[in-house]
Parts: C-alpha cells; sequence; structure tokens
C-alpha cells in the first residue's frame, strides 16, 4: 500500500483509500473475508478447499468450479470503461478471474447479437451469488445503467454426461 514506511520501496502499490473502500465495501456486505490485495487474492483463489476450509464457521463450499458469462454491448464508452474498472475489482475481490474476454466471434451456428464477451470463472456457485450480491457489484451495476446492455449466464460443474465421451 502507498503509505509513508513504503515510499522509499520500487514495487506497484495500492491506493490506501482503495484499500478502505473495499473493506468498509466488505464490512457493509457482511463478507466473511476481505481480500484487498492481488497477492492475497492469488493465494485465497489457489486455496482447494476454499474460505469453509479455513473458516468452517461460514460452512463448507462446494469446491465445483463456477462461470459467468457475459454478453455486453456499451452504448457509452466512458461509463463502459468506469463500468468495468468497479467490476473488474469487484470480481477479484470475490476470487473470479477471466477466462476469456473481447469482441464477439463470428457465431459458427446461429446468432449473438452483442458485440462483446466475458467467461469468468469463480472458485463456486456461492461466491458468485456473494459478488454478484455485493454492494462493489451492486455500485457497478449503476455505473453502467442505461450505458450498456449486459446479459449473464451462471453455470457450474462438468459437461453433461451426454456431452462426455463415452468410457
Amino acid at each position: 500500500m502507498d503509505t509513508d514506511i513504503t515510499t522509499g520501496l520500487d514495487a506497484p502499490k495500492a491506493d490506501p483509500a482503495d484499500i478502505a473502500r473495499i473493506a468498509l465495501d466488505g464490512v457493509a456486505a457482511g463478507t466473511p473475508e476481505i481480500v484487498a490485495d492481488e497477492t492475497s487474492r492469488t493465494v485465497l483463489a489457489g486455496l482447494s478447499g476454499g474460505i469453509g476450509a479455513l473458516y468452517p464457521q461460514f460452512g463448507t463450499r462446494n469446491p465445483t468450479p463456477a462461470y459467468v458469462i457475459v454478453n455486453f454491448d456499451v452504448l457509452d464508452q466512458e461509463a463502459g470503461a468506469a463500468y468495468a474498472a468497479v467490476a473488474q475489482q469487484s470480481i477479484l475481490n470475490y476470487g473470479g478471474h477471466y477466462l476469456i474476454g473481447g469482441p464477439t466471434p463470428k457465431p459458427v451456428e446461429g446468432t449473438w447479437d452483442f458485440s462483446g464477451v466475458v467467461v469468468i470463472e469463480f472458485p463456486d456457485m456461492d461466491r458468485i451469488r456473494e459478488w454478484y450480491d455485493s454492494a462493489e457489484y451492486r455500485r457497478a451495476r449503476e455505473v453502467r445503467k442505461d450505458k450498456a446492455r449486459v446479459t449473464m449466464l451462471f453455470g457450474q460443474g462438468a459437461p453433461p454426461q451426454v456431452f462426455s465421451r463415452p468410457a
């Protein structure tokens, strides 16, 4: 964090105001663990047991990864950039990470009437729900209101048996 103590360090530093905002938003949302820096988020995301293994009082979590598929059209570029910054930080705070992002490729079958697509992976569906209902992401939705067209699909688990290769 960028403080008087770290002034002489030549390394990326977080703004103390951002850390304070993340902490207060997490407390307001009742988040059991507030992770404000990239190193801590990476470590937390890598823990196979999730937060439930560390803090049994919050219950065990389903270890099956879950995904958010986002289709979007940005109607106001400035608002879109502001939304992306707030949304990205909220996703990272809840253990999510981007797998795919960019313009929608030409569909091989059917039609796709959005200009962009993002696929985000979370440790499990509970984390997606916590993220989506968080004060941080509610703020992001307000930023984009009437300035972007967004649809989301939440999914979890492995492909259905019918799509799996025979044994």
